[in-house]
């Protein structure tokens, strides 16, 4: 298991670091965020979002993100969630029902991080995904070509500690909701 497990998305560093520390298995299927069915990490044959899009997050970006969703801008850094680092790639790949957010320094080199889990579509423009076998975080989603635009809806991040949830939610948002994704395969 990877020392930090959501980002994040990644969070990447603290929701993945969350994740690790509830003992969560990303492997594992269980209710649906979205009625209470199980999660078949299984797309549609139809899958609109199957493929890999990326997009390149500053801190500047994910600031404004930030404030746009009336988050408080200091609950994390980009260096808390990049570790410091430049601007950073991020790669989303959905295949099958598995969601994997992996990110990459536009210098090339990698980061050891990436977060994995299901994901199912609800309609034709929501999604949910989770990696405790439970689907717990909400997405809005559009399509405009190749642009990916996503925007976090709800995030139940199964944690005790309200801290956690906040920094759940604010890396999902400034993850997804800085620039849209770009269709890359």
């Amino acid at each position: 298991m990877n020392r930090m497990r959501w980002m994040l998305s990644v969070t990447l560093a603290l929701t993945a670091l969350l994740a690790a520390c509830s003992g969560a298995d990303p492997q594992d299927e269980g209710a649906s965020a979205t009625g209470g069915g199980e999660a078949t990490g299984v797309a549609s044959a139809d899958d609109p979002l199957e493929g890999t899009w990326t997009a390149v997050l500053t801190p500047e970006l994910e600031h404004q993100a930030a404030v746009a969703a009336g988050l408080e801008p200091d609950t994390m850094s980009h260096e808390e969630i990049f570790y410091g680092k430049g601007p950073v790639t991020v790669v989303l790949t959905l295949q099958d029902g598995q969601l994997l957010i992996s990110s990459y320094l536009v210098e090339g080199e990698p980061l050891e991080d990436q977060w994995a889990g299901a994901y199912e579509i609800v309609d034709e423009d929501t999604f949910v995904a989770g990696d405790t076998g439970e689907l717990y975080i909400e997405y809005t989603y559009s399509i405009d070509g190749d642009r990916l635009a996503i925007d976090m809806v709800r995030d139940d991040y199964p944690t005790v500690s309200e801290e956690a949830l906040a920094g759940e939610i604010y890396a999902q948002t400034v993850i997804y909701e800085s620039v849209p994704f770009t269709r890359e395969a």
